[in-house]
């Protein structure tokens, strides 16, 4: 038994359901009732009655649960009280990132975890998203801020840090221009200019056309959103882009149209489930899982 098989197993009775528990806690479902299961079978009984649709308690959880929150009480008292004792971190972290840390507040993020562990050198990875998948799977790296849309959820565990959606950008002349929003089909003619294909909205944008029964007509790629937009402020086609990403760069030249049946991408922190992580990476993932635990309150 251990500290978090405990935590888990309060959430769970706190939140009603193991799915909203998973969740909350940032782990997938089948994770939680593995170790759930775990616990049952070391402690010799069944904390939950599985006949039910509800999560109750049985006799036996309803024991452990007055025993689970006396141990969490006084777990956090012990951490409080030695807060003042802690040595301080110091040493290296590594994490990589795609290229939108502005964009999506991860520079304030790290800021932050500087503040409270300042003898921590922090090295950034800028790169597409391609290139840090390859260098979770190596080990290269341990943490990661991407975009979940084509990663495999049973093999990763995240900290989701921001939502946003996929909009297309036009001139300001553009015919376009008087709509409100647009259906992804209407862009079926238009000649596009897409970030790379080591890009994750490449993937994203190719795959939401050849849903809607067409080819992008792909006139040329470019790994910089800047030049993306300055080719689309002059006239030379269109593109789609994350919203907020095209939005930090407020160029009046431009008009960003959402999507009428909108396509969503979440940014996150990620690590492989199996990765072991440094003292430091614990440190650095635990901080951001309690930054936006609190947000989410």
């Amino acid at each position: 038994m251990d500290i978090l098989q405990i935590k888990y197993f309060y959430y769970i009775v706190k939140l009603g359901s193991f799915s909203e528990a998973a969740a909350e806690l940032n782990i997938s479902q089948s994770s939680l009732s593995k170790r759930i299961s775990s616990l049952e079978n070391e402690l010799n009984v069944m904390l939950f009655d599985r006949t039910t649709r509800r999560v109750n308690l049985t006799d036996a959880g309803k024991i452990f649960l007055s025993f689970s929150e006396k141990i969490l009480f006084e777990y956090e008292d012990i951490q409080n009280k030695l807060k003042d004792f802690s040595i301080p971190a110091k040493g290296k972290l590594k994490i990589s990132t795609i290229p939108v840390m502005s964009q999506y507040n991860i520079t304030s993020l790290i800021s932050g975890f500087k503040e409270i562990y300042p003898g921590i050198n922090i090295f950034i990875n800028e790169t597409e998203y391609k290139s840090i998948l390859y260098s979770l799977y190596d080990s290269e790296y341990s943490l990661a801020f991407l975009r979940t849309n084509y990663i495999d959820m049973d093999k990763f565990d995240i900290i989701p840090i921001s939502t946003d959606k996929l909009s297309v950008c036009i001139p300001k002349n553009h015919p376009f221009a008087s709509k409100k929003s647009i259906d992804i089909n209407e862009i079926k003619n238009e000649k596009l200019i897409l970030l790379d294909q080591n890009s994750g909205i490449y993937d994203i944008v190719v795959s939401a056309c050849k849903s809607a029964c067409f080819e992008p007509n792909i006139l040329y790629t470019n790994t910089r959103i800047e030049t993306i937009i300055g080719l689309i402020a002059a006239g030379e086609g269109i593109s789609l882009l994350m919203d907020k990403v095209v939005r930090f760069f407020n160029n009046p030249d431009i008009y960003i149209l959402p999507l009428s049946k909108p396509i969503n991408s979440t940014i996150a922190l990620v690590k492989l489930k199996k990765q072991k992580l440094s003292s430091n990476e614990k440190l650095f993932w635990n901080y951001v899982s309690e930054v936006f635990s609190k947000k989410n309150v």
